[in-house]
């Protein structure tokens, strides 16, 4: 709705009459007697009031009572509030100022300069809202490209990742077990450990990226990725380049994903296989050297590649899979990774169909 509305609150009859003269034509003006009359019009009227001439010296409920009833409303950025006094007092303008009036006028009033300034301050306020519309507007686009673009980006990952496991023989549901693993320990990461940081935000991404951790191995030769017995010294080397060569492959598509994406699924597929203690590949990172996007999905890598069939091995029991982790049988682990593990454990279980049984219970049996 268009504001073209000036409210004059005057208890004066004449000084109603001088200012409804002034703009009459020009906009629609509402001339009001006492501060209650003021209140009850602004309530169904607000939308439409382009700036409002308040008499400070009203009987009963005064302007400055009115200013602060507005303020406290939310209303002044949206109404400019002019206001009128008798007296020309300067701590009365300071006040009002500060209660969020945008002028003072005192007598006597010029009908010149009264018309200038509420002209200016109309036209800066009408001038003010076009702009943040137009924010608004330019806001709300970039928010439907973001959306297009990560959904783009999500869509890149999926049919990347979809291309490693084919190449990998493994089960289908690797890579969305991994993400959904990723999710749960790092939701724990940022509800328990806030020295982190960690945003939903983030979260998401690191959730998306995680996907392309072994993009890598569609550089490894099939009677080495494939092998089912095990791996000599120099085959196992080619094993852990993948880490290397996935890092090379997506530094090549940085033109298709998003920045953030793409730094993140580079940081993830270098660096899921470092270990807490140093023992790692491929640069031997130590602690939190190892960035922690790298260290949840390294986690749920291998809590995933135990309970799931391979070429090399059968499935393990859930149960024996987290006690091989927590008991170090798998690598060093950060002690925050391991104690999001074990608050999660109930929830991971459950992914594989399995109904977690507690120590209590186990004894109760």
């Amino acid at each position: 709705m268009k504001r073209n509305t000036i409210v004059v609150v005057e208890n004066d009859t004449a000084a109603r009459g001088f200012f409804a003269n002034i703009f009459m034509g020009k906009y629609n003006v509402v001339t009001l007697e006492t501060g209650k009359e003021a209140l009850q019009y602004i309530i169904g009227n607000y939308s439409s009031i382009a700036i409002m001439l308040l008499k400070l010296e009203l009987p009963i409920v005064d302007g400055k009572t009115l200013l602060k009833a507005f303020s406290a409303k939310g209303m002044l950025e949206q109404m400019p509030v002019i206001v009128l006094s008798d007296k020309n007092k300067t701590e009365d303008a300071v006040e009002c100022y500060q209660l969020g009036a945008v002028d003072f006028i005192s007598t006597p009033f010029v009908e010149e300069i009264v018309r200038r300034r509420v002209e200016n301050i109309v036209e800066l306020y009408m001038s003010k809202k076009n702009l943040e519309r137009k924010i608004d507007s330019q806001t709300e686009q970039i928010r439907d490209q973001n959306m297009k673009l990560r959904y783009l980006n999500e869509k890149i990952i999926e049919n990347l990742s979809n291309i490693v496991e084919f190449r990998n023989l493994e089960s289908t549901t690797h890579v969305e077990n991994i993400k959904k693993i990723t999710g749960i320990i790092a939701h724990c990461l940022k509800e328990n450990y806030p020295v982190y940081d960690l945003t939903d935000d983030e979260i998401d991404i690191i959730v998306q990226a995680s996907a392309l951790h072994d993009i890598g191995k569609i550089c490894i030769p099939d009677n080495i990725l494939l092998k089912a017995c095990r791996l000599s010294k120099k085959e196992f080397e080619l094993i852990k380049s993948h880490t290397t060569k996935g890092c090379e492959l997506l530094a090549k598509m940085t033109d298709l994903q998003d920045e953030k994406y793409s730094e993140m699924s580079r940081v993830i597929c270098r660096h899921h296989h470092e270990k807490y203690d140093g023992s790692g590949y491929p640069d031997g990172l130590k602690g939190d050297d190892i960035p922690l996007a790298a260290q949840i999905v390294s986690v749920a890598d291998v809590y995933d590649s135990l309970v799931s069939k391979r070429v090399y091995k059968n499935a393990y029991d859930p149960a024996k899979a987290y006690n091989m982790i927590m008991d170090g049988e798998c690598g060093v682990f950060s002690p925050k990774l391991l104690d999001c593990l074990s608050r999660s454990r109930e929830q991971l279980e459950a992914l594989y169909g399995v109904k977690h049984v507690s120590e209590s219970e186990n004894d109760d049996n």
